[in-house]
């Protein structure tokens, strides 16, 4: 081998760790801004060029966002629209250009961009998916060496994985501030729910307070009037004590009425047959009738046509057994024809025999704190459909990246699920699982693609690159405010039980059970599915391989749960081959 080809090859590796480095550097960017610099930043060594410009396309127009090599801040940065300018013209086109002597094509330079437009440049559009997301130029300035074709087509290979890093950073910010928004609509509807018990329970005790009050002084008269004929003498003597207190009890009755009358709640007596004697005047602002309307009306003449005879039928069986009603909740029809909800509260009231007589007790009206609890619950749903739109999402970027193992995250996902739920492991747990599984390899979005897809052995290089991937999906998650320890289920899902896993070498009791559920669902899937570099290894192989190693690269009870799931309740990958 010559020396040129020698040296040929030698820059093509390091051009190719390079990239992966790149890759690696520009997915742990947390906003668009930071990964555009870093873009930057890593073209101008990977191209060995000075200057290096970022375009993005606005509104119909390029606009420099990132820069090496220039100041934007000393520039005019105006907007350059479409199909205007050369670089607006090879936007329009969508087509790479190399320039070998710029100042062939553009005749008037300001003096400021003069290191810009002088010199050889390479310049290719920013497209993923056919969609063009703006342009790269990189600049060398006269007498450095020109650029070559070779140059340009590493530009556009560059300008790819950058559009793809730019539509995957974008899918992030979009869906985390889904999440933020959901989260924050959540915990205003909490709140609110709790300022509405609270003061619900404060004009409870008062009126609590009240009615002691009033009974008590229906006691001592009751008393006073219950003695004896000498006893009533002797009350004649101390008639302006009485007076005194009488006053004393109007004043009580006084404000006991501005309770009941001035109280949210709707106070009621009931005789033996349901028939109303007393109601609140409060009953209009509940249900929109007079309080003389009410009386010898049936409690439950108010009750919903649809559900009226099965309520009624309970109460009166309440009835029967004298028994308090307590939180009774039924729907009641308005005088104006909605429909209002209240909760009802009542106890017994007996003779001296221990019959009944009636009841006693209040209706609340528990629309609003309904109403309440049904926002809240589709503000539950709205989170539960963006967090699981996100998961989607996520698990379909890795499977753009890595066709050939399109799948495997979904199936983990399954596998593991079983497990979880062999195990016993609460729902809560189970879910978290599933969801860990489902993007477990969403690092390998920082893995070249070349590498992925490669059809031979790995090198050791390359193969270190692929271990990145779990500190890459734990970098890329950590900042997602999950229900469950996510980040660190994606972290662990390679670390083995004796320490011999990677990235930190973790080992027993400080990986937690749903990371090692999910390495032993992971190494199971893998084998038995085909890779670009290896057949498929069949699951009996697999298995094989848990049972040679559990307790001592997997854990004992996972393992054995695995084992079990297969070879006596007959579970299967989608697709797999009868054994």
């Amino acid at each position: 081998m010559n020396s040129f080809r020698r040296r040929t090859l030698i820059k093509r590796s390091i051009d190719k760790v390079k990239s992966a480095q790149w890759a690696v550097d520009v997915f742990q960017a947390t906003t668009i801004n930071e990964l555009l610099d870093k873009a930057a930043i890593n073209a101008v060594e990977l191209f060995q060029s000075p200057i290096c410009v970022l375009l993005l396309v606005k509104d119909d127009c390029l606009v420099a966002e990132a820069a090496q090599g220039l100041d934007l801040d000393k520039i005019e940065t105006d907007k350059i629209p479409i199909g205007k300018s050369y670089s607006g013209r090879l936007v329009k086109r969508g087509e790479p250009r190399l320039f070998v002597d710029v100042t062939h094509y553009i005749k008037t330079i300001p003096d400021n961009l003069e290191p810009y437009y002088s010199g050889s440049m390479v310049s290719t559009p920013l497209i993923y998916n056919k969609q063009i997301f703006g342009l790269i130029n990189a600049c060398r300035p006269a007498p450095l060496t020109p650029f070559s074709r070779e140059d340009l087509n590493r530009l556009i290979s560059y300008g790819s994985q950058t559009a793809f890093a730019i539509t995957s950073q974008r899918l992030v910010d979009k869906r985390t501030s889904e999440l933020n928004k959901a989260q924050s609509a959540l915990l205003h509807a909490n709140e609110q729910l709790k300022k509405d018990i609270t003061g619900r329970k404060l004009a409870e005790d008062e009126l609590k307070q009240k009615t002691d009050q009033i009974i008590s002084s229906q006691k001592e008269i009751e008393s006073l009037y219950a003695k004896s004929e000498n006893a009533r003498k002797a009350l004649l003597s101390i008639l302006q004590d009485v007076n005194e207190k009488g006053k004393a009890l109007r004043e009580s009755e006084g404000r006991f009425r501005d309770v009941v009358n001035n109280t949210g709640d709707w106070i009621w007596e009931l005789d033996k047959e349901g028939r109303y004697t007393y109601s609140s005047p409060v009953v209009k602002q509940v249900v929109g009738y007079e309080d003389k309307e009410v009386l010898g009306k049936h409690f439950y003449d108010f009750f919903h046509p649809d559900e009226r005879d099965e309520l009624k039928n309970a109460v009166f069986e309440l009835f029967k057994q004298k028994k308090p009603l307590k939180d009774f909740i039924n729907r009641n029809v308005h005088k104006d024809g909605h429909v209002v909800i209240l909760e009802i509260s009542g106890v017994p009231l007996l003779d001296d025999s221990g019959n009944l007589v009636g009841y006693r007790g209040i209706d609340r009206d528990i629309t609003p704190r309904k109403e309440a609890e049904e926002k809240l619950k589709e503000t539950l749903e709205m989170l539960r459909k963006s967090l699981a739109g996100t998961i989607q999402a996520m698990s379909l970027t890795v499977e753009t990246r890595d066709p050939y193992t399109a799948g495997h995250q979904r199936r983990v996902a399954d596998f593991a699920r079983a497990i979880a739920t062999e195990m016993g492991l609460t729902a809560d747990q189970i879910e978290g699982i599933r969801t860990a599984s489902a993007i477990h390899d969403i690092g390998k979005i920082s893995v070249p693609a070349e590498i992925l897809s490669k059809p031979t052995k790995l090198s050791e290089l390359e193969f270190s690159l692929i271990k990145v991937h779990s500190q890459s999906g734990y970098d890329i998650l950590i900042e997602i405010d999950f229900p469950w320890p996510v980040a660190r289920m994606v972290l662990e899902h390679h670390e083995r039980m004796n320490g011999s896993g990677y990235p930190q070498g973790l080992s027993g009791d400080k990986l937690l059970i749903e990371s090692r559920i999910i390495a032993v669902a992971d190494v199971v899937e893998a084998m038995a599915s085909y890779r670009p570099y290896r057949p498929e290894l069949g699951i009996d192989k697999a298995l094989d391989e848990i049972s040679k190693n559990k307790g001592i690269l997997y854990d004992q009870e996972v393992a054995d749960v695995c084992l079990r799931l297969f070879r006596e309740k007959r579970f299967e990958f989608p697709g797999q081959i009868k054994r």
